[in-house]
């Protein structure tokens, strides 16, 4: 009958994390979901902790940085705090993996490299993405069983130099606004001739609709530089979004007067979402982040409508 530390007959996956770093050998029990097999640990058939060492000697636990559900990330919880060492190391890994198979961790974690190194450093979760491998990589150096691409680290160590280092990432950040902005400067001029015609709602339709016309993905470029607005235009008896949903236009209406009267409300709701934050740049209506110029546009549009018709 096998116990834990304490002497206790295994009854429950807590009992099994801790008896995993004090029992030599094996565990498995049909009604449960964990077991383990010497120095490794599994979450339903997927490898998910292991017992390794380091080039000089010390234990390490490999655990995995993948929870894949919500019980696995229980099973991996147990885990991390049943065991003993200190060090530990966080490692990509994939489901039905019987082990952290060294060739598919460090793919995993160059194309992490590769990915996050082309995308913008100025947002944080990019960097993060990218210090995590970075570092990953580095302390995988003196993992047993691990044979690091010195290349990979050394082509982008600068890179991590610069983001680690408030000064130099400051710097990093003023000379990416400063592209940015002349970016948006040549963006706009390329667009004059649709700026000065349209107003932003008659924009993101030409945009955001089908038919191509070979300014369109600079349009949609020029209105949605960071890809986190939504945009919203009238068509016929209905409002289409620039994320494929669409709405009945009065109901629209009703609340773009409300907008514009300042009695629009956090909570209120059009058709089955919610309004959750107002504020002078955008109304954040679900998950469309709309514009202020843009509701302003759509108001524009209903005066003149109404003007026309009287």
């Amino acid at each position: 009958m096998l116990t834990n530390q304490k002497g206790k007959y295994i009854m429950q996956n807590s009992d099994v994390a801790h008896s995993f770093f004090y029992h030599c050998g094996n565990f498995y029990r049909r009604s449960m979901t964990v077991s383990y097999e010497n120095n490794k640990y599994f979450s339903y058939s997927t490898c998910i902790g292991k017992i390794s060492t380091t080039k000089d000697g010390q234990s390490i636990l490999l655990i995995s940085k993948n929870k894949f559900s919500t019980t696995t990330a229980k099973h991996i919880g147990e885990l991390r705090a049943a065991s003993p060492y200190y060090n530990y190391l966080e490692l990509p890994q994939e489901t039905g993996h019987s082990d952290f198979y060294p060739e598919s961790v460090l793919r995993t974690l160059y194309n992490d490299l590769e990915y996050y190194s082309n995308q913008k450093m100025t947002q944080k979760p990019n960097r993060e993405g990218f210090t995590n491998a970075f570092y990953t990589l580095k302390e995988l150096l003196n993992i047993d069983g691990f044979d690091v691409d010195m290349s990979k680290l050394e082509e982008f160590q600068p890179l991590y130099d610069t983001i680690t280092n408030p000064e130099e990432l400051a710097k990093y950040k003023a000379k990416q606004a400063a592209l940015e902005k002349k970016k948006a400067k040549e963006l706009k001029k390329q667009l004059e001739s649709f700026i000065s015609k349209y107003d932003i709602a008659a924009l993101a339709r030409m945009a955001y609709t089908s038919g191509y016309f070979e300014e369109k993905a600079a349009l949609k470029k020029y209105l949605n530089p960071k890809n986190e607005l939504s945009f919203i235009w009238f068509d016929g008896e209905l409002v289409r979004t620039s994320q494929n949903i669409t709405v009945n236009r009065k109901e629209v209406e009703a609340l773009v007067k409300l907008w514009n009267k300042g009695k629009l409300k956090k909570g209120m709701t059009i058709s089955h979402y919610t309004i959750i934050e107002i504020n002078s740049e955008f109304v954040k209506v679900g998950c469309h982040k709309i514009t202020t110029e843009n509701i302003k546009a759509l108001f524009n549009q209903m005066n003149n409508q109404h003007q026309e018709a009287a």
